[in-house]
């Protein structure tokens, strides 16, 4: 069987044939677009932003599946769907998600 669409995060198999990721993997452009939002306005401990902050769905481009991540956009209100976003990348090497720190607004 023959698999084209991207997969964003990366995984070691597909999640309902369970066929293996391992070869053909497509480097994405750290830009996309915001498929959906929740604007986060509660603490809690285990949280690295501090209230009120949004979650976003951003689909990367070139991808079919979103990732949830934190969007930083000056205030909260101005958050939307369907806005491009570029991807921050931390100082850190971290080797997981939080690599990317947020996503920021482009000027698009």
């Amino acid at each position: 069987m023959t698999l084209k669409s991207p997969v964003r995060p990366g995984r070691r198999s597909r999640e309902r044939c369970f066929a293996a990721l391992t070869d053909g993997w497509v480097e994405l452009e750290p830009i996309g677009e915001v498929t959906g939002f929740t604007v986060v306005r509660y603490a809690e401990p285990y949280q690295a932003q501090t209230s009120p902050y949004v979650l976003a769905l951003i689909r990367l481009d070139g991808a079919d599946t979103p990732i949830a991540h934190f969007l930083k956009c000056g205030q909260v209100e101005q958050a939307r769907i369907g806005m491009r976003v570029r991807a921050v990348f931390s100082d850190k090497v971290k080797n997981n998600i939080v690599q990317i720190a947020c996503f920021e607004p482009t000027m698009e």
